[in-house]
């Protein structure tokens, strides 16, 4: 259900984008109504997924041991660390990634074990070209998450912090595991592919469910 109607939204985005340039009077209009339209739905679609997780994490709390030194936020801050998640996206679709890091990074320290927070900030961190913090934050995921696509996207994006690091064997290893967390992920096997020779370039994280 939600894979087809993100695949229509992209759909109308694709258009948006391909038009509006060249669009104009009512036709530019209406393709400005259709951007916030989809604008709507998107932060209609975070909100809810967020309230969702935050409902799950009462059900099915993170190992003890996993989390002895996270600071548990403050009763004030449950909505200062969800404004902080949704800035950090918002500076993201702006390709503002020191500032998508900043809000991130508050998130994170607000509300440790919220890994998709986590998660964009370490591929913030990958755009930004600091592949040590990305790669903690990699690691930190592996560990405390117990959803295998998620783990998956993980290793694989370790991965090519490997390859770009020329440590190939490593890399190759990272995309055996992110296979073997979840075979239905394509990216690792794209990679790996890359890395023999054929044609392509690294996918890093197209499976991650945005």
């Amino acid at each position: 259900m939600f894979k087809h109607m993100f695949a229509v939204m992209n759909e109308m985005l694709d258009h948006i984008i391909a038009n509006l340039d060249q669009a104009k009077g009512n036709e530019r209009q209406e393709l400005l109504d259709q951007l916030a339209v989809l604008k709507s739905m998107s932060d209609t679609c975070i909100e809810e997924w967020l309230l969702f997780e935050e409902k799950m994490g009462v059900l099915h709390p993170k190992p003890a041991t996993a989390l002895v030194d996270a600071p548990s936020p403050a009763l004030g801050d449950s909505q200062a660390w969800r404004e902080a998640y949704e800035r950090g996206h918002g500076f993201l679709k702006l390709l503002m990634f020191e500032q998508s890091i900043e809000q991130f990074e508050e998130a994170v320290r607000l509300q440790p074990d919220f890994l998709p927070a986590r998660f964009y900030l370490a591929l913030c961190y990958m755009q930004h070209g600091d592949t040590g913090e990305a790669y903690r934050h990699f690691q930190f995921i592996i560990q405390l998450s117990g959803d295998s696509r998620l783990k998956a996207v993980a290793y694989n994006a370790m991965g090519c912090i490997q390859v770009k690091k020329r440590n190939l064997e490593k890399a190759v290893e990272l995309f055996m595991l992110a296979h073997e967390q979840d075979p239905d992920l394509d990216d690792p096997i794209r990679n790996m592919q890359v890395l023999t020779g054929e044609t392509g370039s690294l996918q890093m994280g197209s499976g991650f469910p945005h």
